[in-house]
């Protein structure tokens, strides 16, 4: 998926390897030249001179610029929250009768729901609610998010060697993300990590949310980087954009897909 994904937007930094639900950066190698080998699901390393993909499809002829910046998306990028939005999803919608009264399934969640911006899901899903119903559901939907989280989210696996080499080479670091403040708080809080980002930025407070690059943009304009020297950790579609159209090299996590 997400090689078709880099495939269709022209534009994409292998330096990371998913197995499964495990995010593992490989951060010796950030800031470096380098290529990946795909073997099967997993991305292994070696030093180049370029990034390519050893596949028949070179990404990017171009020698990368040294990584000075990383910017993450948070849920299902941090910590695995995504089948706790599902199952919040999937009660509210039962009890409204949405879809006839049948349960919504995971795949439905993957297109509909995941990485979307409250509004635009209300204005999918709901095209006769007004802004004020919107946002008095999402509130609520967050709320019962939360409530659900505790005692069930941990950072993924492979984040925390990241951050520690983040932090021994001086690597700026900011958050982005579409969740509401409350909710992105109380996902960082969970994780030990509110304190560790230089920026916190939100999709709602920005004048557009992803997939949108304003976000990742104003993130950039904050931390003082330029996209070719940032890389963005993503795991949907819609965020995944969003990096790609920020000039950003952007790295799909597989933890939702």
């Amino acid at each position: 998926l997400w090689l078709w994904f880099a495939l269709a937007f022209h534009r994409l930094v292998v330096d990371s390897f998913v197995v499964s639900n495990t995010l593992a950066i490989s951060p010796a190698l950030l800031g470096y030249s380098n290529s990946a080998i795909a073997k099967s699901n997993r991305l292994q390393f070696k030093s180049s001179t370029r990034i390519e993909l050893k596949m028949g499809h070179e990404l990017n002829p171009q020698k990368p610029h040294t990584i000075r910046g990383v910017l993450f998306d948070i849920d299902g990028t941090l910590c695995h929250s995504d089948p706790v939005h599902f199952e919040v999803f999937r009660e509210l919608l039962l009890e409204m009768g949405f879809n006839g009264g049948t349960p919504i399934d995971e795949d439905f969640f993957k297109r509909r729901i995941n990485g979307r911006h409250n509004a635009l899901i209300c204005a999918d899903l709901f095209p006769d609610w007004d802004a004020q119903k919107t946002e008095e559901w999402s509130v609520m939907k967050e709320a019962k998010f939360r409530e659900k989280a505790v005692g069930r989210l941990e950072p993924m696996p492979g984040l925390e060697a990241f951050m520690t080499w983040i932090d021994q080479n001086n690597i700026k670091k900011a958050a982005v993300t579409n969740a509401p403040r409350l909710n992105a708080e109380f996902m960082l809080d969970v994780i030990n990590r509110r304190s560790w980002f230089s920026e916190l930025i939100i999709g709602d407070e920005c004048e557009r949310a992803k997939p949108d690059p304003l976000p990742y943009l104003e993130a950039m304009r904050r931390l003082g980087l330029r996209p070719g020297e940032t890389l963005v950790l993503e795991d949907s579609p819609s965020g995944a954009a969003a990096g790609v159209a920020s000039g950003a090299w952007t790295v799909g996590v597989m933890s939702t897909q």
